[in-house]
């Protein structure tokens, strides 16, 4: 007869205990060397039908894609962002399939000292803005630089790019943010973007040319929250904003890389906004 006392016994003698502590401790190790050359901001992505089937498993358009983690998260439960820096970008692109990274990238100063190229449309129904004297064209894009906070407090950085049709959901979303006014000591002020937490997910859109999926944004909540008294409720709500407030401040300072490569081209045509 077996004695479960000595079995439960011999169980117990394998557990090695192990302090969180000494995880920390080793925070980075191994990755020493990498630089923002060797990294990859993540695009988060809307999926279309047809790059749906590429990614695979049960992505389905509609869906949101991560580029770098391939993680797909279902369109209508969505992910919750804070909103870190927004950019306005130029994008110069040769025609389709000759030319897979950009040409050039420019910024509104460019364009307000006129040293980006003048465009021009070409045709009735063809709303591109193609660089005159050119067969390449430009393309208006808002980027909206996030960082994404999953249920156990897990924060990964990301790009969400909006064009074509999809500015507007930009424009609606920055006159959310640049509405959330609060008071101070010296009167109201614009809090930053980072102070408040937004739940994504997408929906359809249509016009007379056609449907797609596009994104839906709500404000989801504080990133701070503060008792009666004025005093923070969780100690690691500040850690999430000055994590936020960082990664804002490495964006302005040029730290952060973004790599429009020959894959991202063709995702960008197939990534949930109106193809016109």
């Amino acid at each position: 007869m077996t004695d479960n006392k000595t079995v439960s016994k011999k169980k117990e003698s394998n557990v090695i205990p192990f302090d969180v502590a000494s995880l920390e401790a080793d925070a980075g190790l191994g990755l020493q060397n990498v630089t923002q050359e060797d990294l990859a901001l993540p695009f988060l992505k809307i999926l279309t039908a047809e790059s749906a089937e590429t990614i695979g498993g049960e992505a389905r358009g509609g869906d949101i894609h991560n580029s770098v983690t391939q993680e797909v998260f279902k369109g209508d439960v969505g992910i919750k962002v804070i909103p870190c820096l927004y950019q306005r970008r130029y994008i110069e692109w040769a025609p389709q399939g000759t030319q897979g990274a950009p040409l050039n990238i420019y910024t509104p100063k460019d364009k307000a000292d006129k040293t980006m190229p003048k465009t021009e449309q070409r045709g009735k129904d063809d709303r591109t803005d193609y660089i005159v004297g050119s067969e390449n064209y430009l393309e208006n894009t808002a980027h909206h630089y996030v960082v994404v906070v999953d249920d156990d407090g897990r924060m990964e950085t990301g790009l969400i790019t909006m064009k074509k049709t999809a500015l507007k959901k930009s424009k609606g979303w920055n006159s959310m943010m640049n509405s959330r006014i609060e008071m101070g000591k010296e009167g109201p002020f614009i809090a930053p973007s980072f102070r408040y937490r937004y739940h994504l997910t997408t929906e359809k859109a249509k016009n007379d040319k056609g449907q797609w999926n596009t994104w839906k944004i709500i404000l989801d909540g504080p990133v701070l929250n503060f008792d009666e008294k004025g005093n923070l409720e969780d100690p690691k709500d500040l850690e999430i904003y000055n994590f936020c407030k960082a990664f804002a401040e490495s964006i302005e300072e040029g730290s952060v890389i973004v790599k429009h490569e020959s894959d991202e081209v063709a995702a960008e045509k197939d990534a949930g906004e109106a193809p016109f």
